[in-house]
Formats: C-alpha cells, sequence, structure tokens
C-alpha cells in the first residue's frame, strides 16, 4: 500500500467557509443599504405629497370661501380668502422647484399670475361687499374664472404628483424585488459552491469509509486539497496502517493457535507412516541376505510410499503455517479441501461420516492459504459441536436461488449483492453437519468478534470472526442456516474462477 502525495498548496476550509460568509453577509448589508435609501427617497416624496395636498387644500378652502363671499358678502369670509391666497402664495414660492418638476415652469408662473389676478379682484373690499350681485356681474364673473383657473392648475400639480409617486413606488418594488433575486442566486451560487467543498467531499469519504467497513485497509486519496481534509486523510491513513497491521497480527495469531492445535493430530498422524516405514526397515535390515528380490523391493516400496505420505503432511502443515501476501488465483476447489482435510485427517477419526459432493474440475477463485485456513474453521468447529457421531457434508454447486424461506432464517455477513445474486456468477459451497444446531440467541453473535460458546481457556472467539473477514476480502459472503437439533450449515458464496 502506497500512500496518497498531498500537494503542498493548501487552502484551508475554515478560509473558505469564513468567506463565503463574508460575501453573503455583504451582499445582506449592501441589499439593506439599498433598501433603507429606497425607503428614504420614497419619504422624500411622500413629504413633496403632502406640500401639494397642502396647497390643493388651501385653494379648496379659498374657493369655498369664495362661495360664500359671492352669496353672503361677509367681511370674515373675505378676510379668509385674502388669508388662503397669502398661504398658497407662500407655499408656491417655497416649493417652486417642486412644483416645476411636477409640471413644468410655464405652469407655475400661469399659477402665480393666476394668483395675482385674484388677489387684485379682492383688493377694493369695500366694492366686493358693498355692491349687489346683480350689479357687479362682471367682477363676480371673473373671481370664478380665475379661481377656476387655481383650481384647476392646483388639481394637476396633485394627479402630477400621484404619477410620479406611484411610478417611484412601482420602480422601487421591481428595484427591491430584482435586488432580492439577484440576492437570491448569489446565495444559491454560494450554498452550491459550499456544498461542493464540504458536503461532495464528505460524501466521497462516506463512501470509501465502506469499504473500511469491509475490512479493506487501502490507503485513502485526499479528496480535496482543503487543509482540514489533507489533514484527516493523513490522520485516517495512519490510522488505516496500524489496524491493517494488528488485523494481520491478528489473523497470523489466529493461524497459530489453529496450527498449534493441529500440531497435535499431525504429530498422530505422522507415527503412522513413521511406524511404517521403521517396520519395513526392520525387516529388509533382517531379511536381506534371505528375501528375494521382489519382496525386497516391495519393502523399499512401502518406505517410499510412507515417506511421500509423511512429507505431504508436512508440506501441507509448513503451507497452512507460513506468512503469505494475498493472491487470488484460480484454484480446484477439491484441491483446497483435501488439503484442509490432510491437517484434520486425526480429528475426522471421530466422525462417523464425511461426504464430499464436488464437481470435477470445480474452480474457485481464492487465495489457497486463506481458503484453507475457513475451512479448517469450519470444520474443526463441527467437530467439536458434533461430537464422535458428527456427520459432516461438504457440497460445492453454482450459485442459484435458496429455497423458499430459507433466506428470512439466514444469518448472512457480506455483500448483498453476493446474496441475492441468482447468476452464476457465485460458486456455492455447503459445510454442514448434524450437531446440535445453534440457538436463535447466539446464531447473531456467532461471527462478532471474540464471542464464544467455550470455556475459559478454550476458545479465543475469532475464529468465525476471522472466517467471515477472508470471505468478504475476496468479495464473497457467508450465512449460516441452523435449528435446534437439526445440525449446522455455514453456506459459502464466492466469486467463480473467470467471473469479473
Amino acid at each position: 500500500m502506497k500512500q496518497a502525495g498531498v500537494s503542498l498548496q493548501m487552502i484551508s476550509l475554515h478560509r473558505k467557509i469564513t468567506f463565503s460568509y463574508s460575501l453573503l453577509a455583504g451582499l445582506i448589508f449592501l441589499l439593506s443599504i439599498f433598501a433603507f435609501a429606497d425607503l428614504l427617497f420614497l419619504e422624500s416624496k411622500i413629504d413633496e405629497g403632502r406640500v401639494v395636498s397642502v396647497l390643493k387644500d388651501d385653494v379648496f378652502e379659498m374657493r369655498r370661501y369664495e362661495k360664500n363671499l359671492l352669496l353672503y358678502r361677509k367681511r370674515d369670509d373675505l378676510n379668509q380668502i385674502q388669508d388662503f391666497i397669502s398661504r398658497v402664495q407662500d407655499n408656491l414660492q417655497s416649493n417652486k422647484n417642486l412644483f416645476i418638476s411636477l409640471l413644468s415652469e410655464v405652469d407655475v408662473k400661469q399659477l402665480f399670475a393666476a394668483l395675482q389676478q385674484y388677489a387684485q379682484l379682492f383688493s377694493d373690499q369695500e366694492r366686493v361687499l358693498t355692491v349687489k350681485a346683480n350689479t357687479e356681474a362682471n367682477l363676480a364673473r371673473d373671481i370664478r374664472k380665475q379661481g377656476h383657473i387655481i383650481s384647476t392648475t392646483v388639481t394637476r400639480f396633485e394627479l402630477q404628483e400621484r404619477q410620479v409617486l406611484a411610478a417611484m413606488a412601482n420602480s422601487s418594488q421591481w428595484a427591491l424585488a430584482g435586488a432580492i433575486l439577484v440576492m437570491g442566486m448569489l446565495a444559491i451560487a454560494i450554498g452550491w459552491r459550499m456544498a461542493r467543498v464540504v458536503v461532495k467531499p464528505l460524501k466521497q469519504i462516506e463512501k470509501k469509509l465502506v469499504y473500511i467497513a469491509n475490512g479493506r485497509f487501502d490507503y485513502l486519496k485526499p479528496v480535496s486539497q482543503d487543509e482540514e481534509y489533507v489533514t484527516f486523510t493523513n490522520a485516517l491513513n495512519r490510522m488505516l496502517h496500524e489496524l491493517d497491521l494488528r488485523h494481520r497480527r491478528m489473523l497470523q495469531a489466529e493461524k497459530l493457535a489453529s496450527l498449534g492445535v493441529l500440531v497435535s493430530g499431525v504429530a498422530h498422524e505422522l507415527n503412522n507412516p513413521l511406524g511404517n516405514i521403521s517396520s519395513s526397515c526392520q525387516l529388509l535390515v533382517e531379511e536381506l541376505d534371505d528375501a528375494d528380490t521382489a519382496q525386497q523391493k516391495e519393502w523399499l516400496q512401502q518406505i517410499d510410499d510412507e515417506t511421500d505420505r509423511a512429507r505431504n503432511i508436512v508440506s501441507a502443515l509448513l503451507e497452512y503455517g507460513q506468512k503469505r501476501a494475498f493472491e487470488l488465483e484460480s484454484l480446484l476447489l477439491s484441491d483446497v479441501i483435501e488439503k484442509s482435510l490432510l491437517l484434520l485427517r486425526n480429528q475426522l477419526k471421530h466422525a462417523t461420516s464425511l461426504q464430499l459432493d464436488i464437481p470435477d474440475g470445480f474452480r474457485i477463485r481464492a487465495d489457497m492459504q486463506r481458503m484453507q485456513q475457513v475451512f479448517i474453521n469450519l470444520i474443526r468447529n463441527a467437530l467439536l459441536a458434533g461430537g464422535d457421531d458428527v456427520e459432516i457434508k461438504i457440497q460445492a454447486k453454482p450459485g442459484g436461488e435458496f429455497e423458499v424461506g430459507q433466506l428470512e432464517e439466514m444469518h448472512f455477513v457480506g455483500d448483498a449483492s453476493c446474496i441475492l445474486n441468482q447468476q452464476a456468477l457465485y460458486c456455492e459451497i455447503l459445510i454442514a453437519d448434524n450437531g446440535p444446531g445453534i440457538s436463535d440467541t447466539v446464531i447473531e453473535k456467532i461471527f462478532d468478534p471474540f464471542f464464544t460458546t467455550s470455556e475459559p481457556g478454550h476458545g479465543s472467539g475469532l475464529g468465525l470472526f476471522i472466517v467471515q473477514e477472508i470471505i468478504q476480502e475476496h468479495d464473497g459472503c457467508i450465512g449460516v442456516y441452523s435449528k435446534a437439533d437439526e445440525g449446522t450449515q455455514f453456506i459459502i458464496r464466492l466469486p467463480c474462477a473467470g467471473a469479473n
């Protein structure tokens, strides 16, 4: 395993997040300033509207007193008219620029002129108050005419001011909506960018952690050049390195523990060929001069056969015990089973029967040493659980559908696609016994590390845990099906030789 190289040019994720949120806060601040300035502008326009409304109200009050004066000829009405004329003139003079902006300078001058003529008509107070209306019809007509001009012009000012205010309000509304839209789009863009910077790398790490959970301790490459991700990846890789070392040590320790148990059985198994060799040698020495050539060849052949037998036992033991790198290759399943049974031959003497149903040429893609460890552990468990009357069956066939209801009652470990795949991409190996079976409370835990039902000192609880790890290392799966007093079945599914 090689550690992935890391670029020295790293940018802090914290800085990216701080910059993004600072940018977003700046945009919100700018939008707030824009909205506040727009409100101030609208407020100024509303104030201008109040000025126009006051002008209109004064003009209409002036016209009301004008009507009363022409009807009743009271001095109070005349005084009120003259007061309102002064107020209107002062308003026009004070806000001349406003009124010019609403219509035009010509209109404002015409209004001033009309007011002056209107005021001139009321300058001779005694004439207005003492002369009867029918003798001064021209004066009344002139007053009404100038008053009408004044009120009409002021009404135009008001209508124009309302139009301007409505237009400004509409413009402000669209401007604010546009600013909010731009702000929203920028916020979405920043959020999308932050999702790419933060969320996407985290999802990539999550996917890679699934492989780690399945026992693959390959080094991870940094999913981003951000400082935090690089630091996290480096720390995780150091942890994976330690886990890998400990995992290898645990596998080797369990294998050596199994090897220690096997040695006693192998020692007994070696006694038989050694005894036969010794007997043949003694006979050959004693009868060397008297025995004929055929008899001597027979004894020598026995010595040679028993020597090969002992050599095969020792070779299988050495091959199983040596430390070797994981290597997938196309293996004849019958060879793997045969070498495993060779190391268990002495223990298999206690079994009532051992039934093998393995088609000729049936191949799996696996590592020889690790698969031996799997079969030795499973067969030993069957022998220990079943006792002296145990019957063991080992069967192999292409993977297919499980029996109705069987899958629901199995406890599986491994990739679900391996379990559910009904095509012949997987080879299925069955190891079954007629022992007492496994209870429902135990079967859920048998693949857990350090779980054992044996007495203290008689089992580490790692055997089946290592079995399932080896099976998953081969991209396979293993399940157990058991009922009380009906025995136990271990079903292994492995990629067939040649399967992708």
